[in-house]
């Protein structure tokens, strides 16, 4: 077995021991609102806990490369960006009904039946012409390329 050791960054002082690894690779200092989010207790196994990346080329179960990395696994070849000013505003100003449309986009594209309610709930079937694997495939795919 053969191990490749990269240089990898050092913990400065006043630095946040995380950052963010962007979709594209690219990696970027938190916003204040991300740093208090991973300053929050979680119990082990809380779904509402955030994901902490292993190392820089990991990868979560959707196999997004994005995600909360500590910054000491940054390689020393990715140049960290600081985050927009405005990050936390512009998240914030997204409606609810923003993110729930992106969810129910994934469950359109893989051919789910999707019900609408009268009291606004939905209920999304998955498509009995097709694997759990062939929706996962899709879903995925769909997800990523947001």
């Amino acid at each position: 077995m053969r191990f490749r050791c990269r240089n990898l960054r050092s913990l400065d002082s006043g630095e946040f021991e995380y950052v963010r690894v962007n979709q594209d690779g690219s990696v970027r200092e938190l916003s204040p609102k991300e740093k208090e989010y991973l300053n929050t207790e979680f119990s082990v196994g809380d779904g509402a806990a955030p994901y902490i990346k292993f190392s820089y080329k990991s990868r979560d179960g959707w196999g997004s490369i994005s995600g909360f990395l500590p910054r000491e696994k940054v390689p020393t070849n990715i140049v960290i960006e600081p985050v927009n000013p405005q990050y936390d505003s512009l998240v914030a100003n997204r409606p609810i009904e923003y993110f729930k449309e992106q969810i129910l986009e994934e469950h359109r594209i893989s051919g789910d039946i999707i019900e609408t309610h009268p009291d606004g709930s939905v209920t999304c079937t998955p498509n009995p012409n097709i694997s759990r694997k062939e929706r996962f495939k899709i879903m995925q795919r769909a997800r990523l390329e947001r």
